[in-house]
């Protein structure tokens, strides 16, 4: 199917949904719809071969439009379903325009799940997670990923690269709630802030070779534990989470 095809087709019927007055009787508009899927399908039959199955696709999401346009005659207010559990609001205003409005609404999967693909770690939360673009020298093999889900709508995933002596472990949760937050530091650890970009400061707890980073951004809070890396590796990690 040819994308302009499909542009054209789906901003056609929405015009005349646009345009058309909420008085117009739905009948009347579904006979004027059969119309002129009469003349697309006519036009059909003069293309190839090769271009049938195009224009069934583009027929059935004319139909869909055609559905949603029903909708939107017979209710001010409905709503309707779509993959993904994304919902849309169709709604008129006093002047006529259309108004349409969308809320999404995933599913929170209860439980603790490990071993999981990172596509599987993204599906199952409900918030955008970040993966590390970057990785220093040591860590090659994939790493392991554990989601936990026990307190709605909060999860926590935790990435692991592990390799001999060092390991790079990123956790994630996010935060939904005003929550009071303590980190407790011994007095024999070294505690610093580095400033990794503009309006990010992450704080660094260092003691024995081994790192624990953390910060809150964008009402994520993020944790990195390290052993045998270097701080600047460190900075790269989260300059790359993405």
């Amino acid at each position: 199917m040819q994308k302009e095809e499909l542009d054209s087709l789906i901003k056609e019927n929405l015009k005349i949904m646009i345009d058309a007055s909420s008085s117009v009787a739905s009948e009347e508009k579904w006979q004027d719809f059969k119309k002129r899927l009469g003349a697309q399908q006519q036009e059909g039959r003069k293309k190839p071969p090769r271009l049938i199955n195009a224009q069934k696709q583009v027929i059935a999401v004319a139909v869909l439009v055609m559905i949603i346009l029903l909708a939107s005659w017979f209710k001010p207010s409905v709503v309707t379903g779509f993959k993904n559990e994304i919902f849309k609001w169709f709604n008129r205003t006093g002047n006529g325009d259309l108004v349409i409005s969308e809320n999404y609404n995933p599913q929170y999967q209860l439980g603790i799940y490990e071993d999981i693909s990172w596509e599987e770690a993204k599906s199952i939360v409900l918030f955008e997670l970040k993966y590390p673009h970057y990785l220093p020298t040591p860590f090659s093999s994939a790493p392991q990923i554990k989601v936990v889900s026990n307190d709605y709508p909060k999860s926590t995933v935790t990435i692991k690269f592990d390799e001999g002596e060092s390991f790079l472990i990123i956790k994630q949760e996010n935060i939904l709630v005003t929550e009071n937050l303590n980190t407790y530091v011994p007095q024999n650890m070294e505690v610093q802030k580095i400033k990794v970009r503009d309006k990010l400061e992450v704080n660094l707890i260092n003691h024995d070779s081994t790192e624990r980073i953390f910060w809150t951004e964008n009402m994520i809070r993020f944790t990195i534990m390290t052993k045998n890396i270097a701080e600047e590796e460190i900075i790269k990690v989260i300059k790359a989470l993405k």
